[in-house]
C-alpha cells in the first residue's frame, strides 16, 4: 500500500511548476507556497512564463474585459492582497442594459465591496501606465515564495510509472517535478501534449476588444462609472460590452460568429457612436477565444489544469472563477495528495457544484436573454415590468439582470427567481397588453 502510494504527496522537497503566469497560476503558486508554510513543508514552486506584463498593448494583456466584481474584490483583501490605487481605472456604481425594447439603468446597491476596471496587462499602445493586474499578481506570488522563469515549456515528458516525476523541457533545460499545474489560456499549444493523458479542452467562443483614448472628460461627461451591456438579439453574437477605464474605453463584443467587422459596425451604429467624440483615437484591438464548457478530464496523477484551460463560470468572471478554483485545487493537492484519485475524490465535487452544475442555469439564462432581446415585443414587456418595479421599490427582474452580467449571485438562484409565478404571470400579461397595442395601431393605420 505505502509503495503505491509513493511519490503522491506534496512533502518536503517537492517541486511544483506551474506552466502560465496569469491570475490562476499566479494565485496557485502564492496560495501553494503560503499553505506550505503553514504546514511546516518545504516546497519548491515555480512559475514558467514568457509574456511580458510590462508591455503595453496585446503582448502583456490576455485579451480580458478587466473588471473585479464585488465578491472577488472582497476575497482578495480577505487574503491579503490589495489592489493598488493605480492600477484601479474606475469604480463602478451602475450598469445600463440596452436591448430592442429600450434601455434600463441599474444603480448599484448592493454594499459587499467595490466593483473596479482595470487592465490585465499594461495597457493599450498609448496608455501612460506602468503596470497591470495580472504583473501585479504574478509579483505577489514571488513575494510569497515562488521562483519565475521567463521561459516557455516547449516540451512535456508524462512517466510511465506513475511514481516518478514528470519532465519538462524549456529553454534553458529540463525541470523534474512532483507537481505539474497547467495554468495556460485556451489557446497555448502546449494543451496538445496535455491531450496525451486524456484531458480535453474546453470549447470556444469568440470575443473582439477594442480600446479607444476618450480623455478622462469625456468619459466623466457620457459614460461615468457606469458599464453598458447590448444585448443584440442576433444569431451568432450574444452580447456586447462597454466598460470605461479612466480615459479610455473598453468596448466589445462576444459570440460564435463575431468578426473584426461586426464590432467596426458596432462603433460606426447609432448605440455607440453618440457616446463616442468626433474622432475617436483607437490605440488596441484583438479577437480572442473564451471558454464556454469546461474541460474534461483536468487532471491525472501528478497533473492538474486550472483556469480558463479546466473549470470557470460561464460567460462571467473568469478572474473570480480563477481565484476558486485554486483554492479548491492547493487545499486538494496538500491535504490530500496528487493522484487522479485524490483530484476526483477531493478537486472535482467541489468544482463540480461550483462549476460545471452552476453552467447548465448560466446557458439555458443566456440563450433566454437571447431569445427575448431577439423579439421587440418581448424586449419592451421586460423592460416595462422592470421599469415599474424600480418605480415601486422593487428590484425583482432588475436584480435578475444585475445579478446575471456583475456575476453577483450564482446561475442556478438566477433562473429560479426568473421563474418565480409571479414575475413569470407579470410578463405574460405585459406582453400580450403590448402585442394588443401594437395590433391596436396597426389596424389605425389600415
Amino acid at each position: 500500500m505505502s509503495k503505491y502510494k509513493k511519490g503522491l504527496y506534496i512533502t518536503s522537497g517537492s517541486e511544483i511548476a506551474i506552466i502560465g503566469g496569469g491570475p490562476s497560476g499566479s494565485l496557485f503558486a502564492k496560495f501553494a507556497c503560503e499553505y506550505a508554510s503553514r504546514k511546516g513543508i518545504d516546497v519548491n514552486v515555480t512559475i514558467y512564463n514568457n509574456r511580458q506584463f510590462s508591455e503595453a498593448g496585446p503582448k502583456g494583456c490576455k485579451g480580458c474585459v478587466g473588471v473585479i466584481n464585488e465578491r472577488l474584490s472582497k476575497k482578495l483583501k480577505q487574503n491579503g492582497i490589495m489592489l493598488p490605487e493605480e492600477l484601479t481605472m474606475q469604480t463602478i456604481d451602475s450598469y445600463c442594459f440596452v436591448a430592442k425594447g429600450g434601455d434600463l439603468h441599474v444603480k448599484k446597491k448592493t454594499r459587499l465591496d467595490n466593483i473596479v476596471t482595470m487592465f490585465r496587462g499594461n495597457g493599450p499602445y498609448c496608455s501612460p501606465l506602468d503596470g497591470g493586474f495580472d504583473g501585479f499578481l504574478l509579483d505577489q506570488a514571488i513575494k510569497s515564495g515562488a521562483r519565475l522563469v521567463q521561459e516557455s515549456v516547449r516540451e512535456v515528458i508524462f512517466p510511465k510509472d506513475r511514481e516518478d516525476k514528470i519532465t519538462i523541457g524549456y529553454g534553458q533545460g529540463f525541470h523534474n517535478v512532483d507537481l505539474l499545474v497547467g495554468a495556460f489560456g485556451v489557446r497555448n499549444p502546449i494543451m496538445k501534449k496535455f491531450m496525451e493523458v486524456g484531458y480535453l479542452p474546453p470549447e470556444t467562443t469568440k470575443a473582439c476588444l477594442i480600446e479607444i483614448d476618450c480623455g478622462e472628460q469625456h468619459i466623466e461627461k457620457f459614460i461615468q462609472n457606469t458599464i453598458y451591456i447590448y444585448s443584440f438579439g442576433l444569431p451568432g453574437i450574444d452580447y456586447g460590452i462597454m466598460i470605461p477605464k479612466k480615459r479610455f474605453l473598453t468596448i466589445g463584443m462576444v459570440g460564435n460568429d463575431v468578426k473584426p467587422e461586426n464590432l467596426r459596425d458596432f462603433l460606426s451604429g447609432p448605440l455607440i457612436a453618440k457616446m463616442l467624440p468626433e474622432n475617436p483615437k483607437i490605440c488596441c484591438r484583438c479577437c480572442t477565444q473564451i471558454p464556454v464548457t469546461n474541460a474534461k478530464n483536468p487532471f491525472a496523477d501528478r497533473i492538474l489544469i486550472i483556469g480558463d484551460a479546466g473549470y470557470s463560470r460561464y460567460y462571467k468572471n473568469g478572474l473570480e472563477s480563477a481565484f476558486n478554483s485554486v483554492q479548491i485545487a492547493v487545499k486538494s493537492v496538500f491535504d490530500h495528495g496528487i493522484s487522479k484519485e485524490s483530484f476526483k475524490k477531493y478537486y472535482y465535487p467541489l468544482c463540480k457544484k461550483m462549476f460545471i452544475t452552476e453552467n447548465l442555469y448560466g446557458r439555458m439564462l443566456f440563450r433566454l436573454n437571447n431569445i427575448i432581446s431577439s423579439h421587440e415585443v418581448l424586449s419592451m414587456a421586460h423592460m416595462d415590468i422592470a421599469r415599474k418595479d424600480e418605480r415601486r421599490g422593487h428590484r425583482h427582474l432588475d436584480e435578475i439582470q444585475w445579478n446575471m452580467f456583475t456575476g453577483h449571485e450564482s446561475y442556478e438562484n438566477i433562473f429560479w427567481n426568473f421563474f418565480e409565478p409571479r414575475l413569470q404571470m407579470e410578463l405574460v400579461i405585459e406582453t400580450i397588453k403590448e402585442f394588443l397595442e401594437r395590433l391596436s395601431k396597426k389596424c389605425r393605420l389600415t
